[in-house]
Parts: structure tokens; C-alpha cells; sequence
């Protein structure tokens, strides 16, 4: 009688395990891989001339609507990017 009770807690102990890990890999998948996975896809679809097209309309759109405001980035990054392009054309100057 005890060893039947003892098989039916380890059963249960045993399947409570496998559930954890399988929540446990598809979490890690949902959370890590299906982002990547995704990105690679959008990338692979950029070599059909439509989803080329549909990506450079929206850069289109983008650059139109930034063109109608006053300022297009901050000051901050502005800076950050005049001492990036500086360092360029430096370092391509002492070429």
C-alpha cells in the first residue's frame, strides 16, 4: 500500500516536471528566438522586389514628415553625430 502511495506521489512529482519545462522552453523560445527568427524573415523577404518597395516608400514617408519639422533630432544626438562624422573624415583625411 505504501509503495503504490510513494509511485503515485512520484508520478505526479514527475509529471509536474515535465510541464515546468515545457513552459519553460516555449517561454524561452516566445521571448528569445520568435523576436530573431521574425527579423531574419523581414530580412529574407527584402530580396522580393514588392517588400523592397513597401520599404522604401515607408523611408519616403518617414523622411517627408521629418522634413516638415523644425528640428529633426536633438541637440544631444546632433552633437554625438557631428564628432562621429568629424572623427571620419579625420581618420579618412590621414589616409
Amino acid at each position: 500500500m505504501n509503495l503504490n502511495k510513494n509511485l503515485k506521489i512520484f508520478f505526479i512529482k514527475l509529471a509536474s516536471v515535465f510541464i515546468f519545462f515545457i513552459l519553460l522552453i516555449t517561454f524561452t523560445y516566445n521571448l528569445i528566438l520568435a523576436d530573431k527568427l521574425e527579423f531574419l524573415s523581414k530580412l529574407s523577404n527584402l530580396s522580393q522586389k514588392k517588400e523592397r518597395e513597401m520599404l522604401k516608400s515607408k523611408i519616403i514617408k518617414e523622411i517627408e514628415i521629418s522634413l516638415d519639422k523644425e528640428r529633426i533630432i536633438n541637440k544631444e544626438d546632433a552633437r554625438i553625430i557631428k564628432a562621429f562624422i568629424e572623427k571620419i573624415l579625420k581618420d579618412l583625411k590621414s589616409e
